[in-house]
């Protein structure tokens, strides 16, 4: 009698841990199921989110810095080749994993990498500005110079744009917000005692 009682009670206790076993996989599976549903979701919100900011903000094309530093070179000497200097490697500094070209004394046009490699021909710009010292002699060839680096990051922007970019930006100074028009670049304005300086930010997909 007791071993069948017995008996009964290993099946009984088998047929149990079967049964969990069964419920810990649908569990499991339905967990999965929920963590991709979560993810799908996030990824979806995450692309219409880009879109979104796309849309608003617009994107350029990547650019290497050899490229980017020829068509500011191309615009200031299509158009104000008598009075300003080109930017030109017997100027350039490097520093902080930055690309600083003398352009007048005093007046430099600063060149950020994505990631520095030391090689200009395959880093990708992740933004540029004018840097201007306020004891420059030649402070006042500066808006010359931040007109035609904008034109360098995107030829699309017309004349009147970039005034009122620049004015926009002036506005926010040291804020750390930008002014964006929707043509895929933001202009940012820093200032302190000694200098000042516009940042043109490459926005891409």
């Amino acid at each position: 009698m007791s071993k069948k009682v017995g008996g009964k009670l290993n099946m009984n206790k088998k047929k149990i841990i079967g049964i969990c076993v069964v419920i810990f996989v649908i569990v499991f599976i339905a967990v999965c199921i929920a963590i991709v549903q979560f993810s799908k979701k996030d990824l979806e919100e995450a692309k219409k989110g880009l879109e979104e900011t796309q849309e608003k903000y617009g994107w350029v094309e990547k650019e290497n810095i050899d490229v980017l530093v020829a068509k500011f070179n191309t615009q200031v000497m299509d158009n104000d080749s008598s009075s300003l200097n080109p930017a030109s490697t017997d100027y350039l500094t490097e520093s902080n994993n930055e690309y600083w070209y003398g352009l007048m004394e005093g007046v430099y046009l600063v060149v950020v990498p994505e990631k520095y490699t030391g090689d200009k021909t395959t880093e990708t710009v992740n933004y540029t500005l004018l840097y201007v010292d306020k004891t420059s002699k030649y402070e006042s060839d500066a808006i010359s110079y931040i007109k035609h680096l904008i034109k360098a990051n995107n030829s699309e922007i017309t004349d009147s744009e970039i005034d009122t970019l620049l004015e926009d930006a002036k506005t926010k100074t040291n804020s750390g917000k930008t002014a964006n028009n929707g043509k895929g670049i933001s202009i940012g304005y820093t200032e302190n005692d000694e200098a000042y300086q516009y940042q043109v930010l490459r926005l891409y997909k």
